[in-house]
């Protein structure tokens, strides 16, 4: 059986129930209390007319250091892809989107 615990330091891509998908970086999961604890998510979306696909914040009015993810919204928590792992960490690190020479396609 595929535990999510096992993830725990690791970049996450995260479905909700309501089609969001979520890169984050896993720090903990409450298995008592339903909870995730991540730090610096971000919603993939479709950069406008050119389908391309950008990471942008998932709160943007809190810090997100450390947010807490009830898991009855959840669908899925997967390791993140190689690709899309070092997009996002970059993305973290620098605080500013990738120039598009920058990203996977």
């Amino acid at each position: 059986m595929y535990n999510t615990e096992d993830l725990v330091g690791e970049v996450v891509t995260i479905k909700l129930s309501s089609g969001l998908e979520i890169l984050a970086s896993l720090q903990g999961v409450d298995e008592e209390f339903k909870f995730l604890t991540v730090t610096h998510p971000r919603n993939l979306v479709i950069n406008g007319d050119d389908g391309k696909l950008a990471l942008v914040p998932y709160i943007f009015t809190a810090k997100d250091d450390e947010v807490i993810i009830n898991t009855t919204s959840l669908v899925s928590v997967n390791a993140t892809s190689k690709e899309s792992k070092e997009d996002y960490l970059k993305i973290v690190e620098t605080g500013e989107p990738l120039d598009e020479e920058d990203t996977e396609e």
